[in-house]
C-alpha cells in the first residue's frame, strides 16, 4: 500500500463502519473504530507545549514559567506516536501480519474541532506514519433522518455538517494524501470505490468487497436496505 496508516474522517450516521469493514478486508490492514477522538486531547496538549515555549527567557528558577523552553516537542510527538500505535493495535500489537493501521472517527463536527480542523489533521500527520485521510460523507437528507440527528434542530445540524463537508473538500484540494468517498458510492460499488483502492495502491478485490457489503455493520447499515 502507498500509505502506512489510514484515518477515516467523517460524521455520525455516514456509513463509516461499513467503510471501516471494507478497509479491514485489505490484507495486513487493521482499522479500528471510534475512540471518542482521544487524539484531539493530544493535539490540545501539543498546543500547550508550543505555547509554553514562547517564554524563551524562562531559564531561571525565579521565572514563573521556569523550564518551559526546555520542553521538547519532539519527545512529546515521539511518545504520542508510540502510545497511539500501542493503543490502536492493542490486542494485535504482536501480530506480525499487520502492516497498516488506523481508525475511524465521527467527532469532527464539534465546533472546537472544526475551528482547528486543518491544523488538527496536520498534527495527526506528525503522530501517524505516512498517513492518508479518507473523508466519508453521505446524502445529508438521509443523515439528518437517522439516529440522534433526527432529534436535533435540523437547520442548525445541516449548517454544521455542510460546514464540515466544505472543510473536507478544501483539505482534499490541498493535500494529495486525502480522498473523498460517499456512502452511496460504496454501496453501489461505483467507480469511486475502485478509485479509492487505486489511491491506496492495493488491489480491488471484488469478492472481499462483496462480502463486506453483504455483511451487516453496526445499526446503521443493513444489506437488506441497499435497494431502498
Amino acid at each position: 500500500m502507498k500509505f502506512d496508516s489510514i484515518l477515516i474522517v467523517t460524521y455520525g450516521r455516514s456509513g463509516s463502519t461499513l467503510l471501516q469493514g471494507i478497509l479491514n478486508s485489505i490484507e495486513g490492514c487493521l482499522i479500528r473504530g471510534e475512540n471518542d477522538n482521544f487524539c484531539f486531547a493530544l493535539y490540545q496538549a501539543y498546543q500547550s507545549i508550543k505555547n509554553s515555549k514562547k517564554f524563551k527567557k524562562a531559564t531561571e528558577a525565579t521565572h514563573p514559567w521556569y523550564g518551559a523552553p526546555f520542553i521538547s516537542e519532539d519527545v512529546f510527538l515521539k511518545q504520542a506516536s508510540k502510545m497511539t500505535k500501542d493503543l490502536i493495535l492493542s490486542d494485535k500489537k504482536d501480530d506480525p501480519t499487520i502492516k497498516y493501521y488506523g481508525f475511524k472517527e465521527i467527532r469532527y463536527a464539534e465546533l472546537e474541532v472544526q475551528n482547528n480542523f486543518e491544523d488538527y489533521l496536520k498534527f495527526l500527520e506528525k503522530i501517524f506514519p505516512n498517513p492518508c485521510f479518507i473523508f466519508n460523507t453521505r446524502n445529508l437528507d438521509d443523515v439528518l433522518k437517522s439516529g440522534w440527528w433526527s432529534k436535533t434542530n435540523q437547520a442548525k445540524s445541516r449548517e454544521q455538517l455542510v460546514s464540515l463537508e466544505n472543510k473536507f473538500t478544501k483539505f482534499c484540494s490541498q493535500y494529495n494524501n486525502s480522498f473523498q468517498i460517499t456512502y452511496e458510492s460504496i454501496v453501489s460499488k461505483s467507480f469511486t470505490l475502485e478509485a479509492m483502492f487505486d489511491f491506496l495502491g492495493v488491489k480491488y478485490a471484488v469478492e472481499k468487497i462483496d462480502n463486506s457489503i453483504s455483511t451487516k455493520h453496526s445499526h446503521n447499515f443493513n444489506p437488506k436496505n441497499i435497494k431502498q
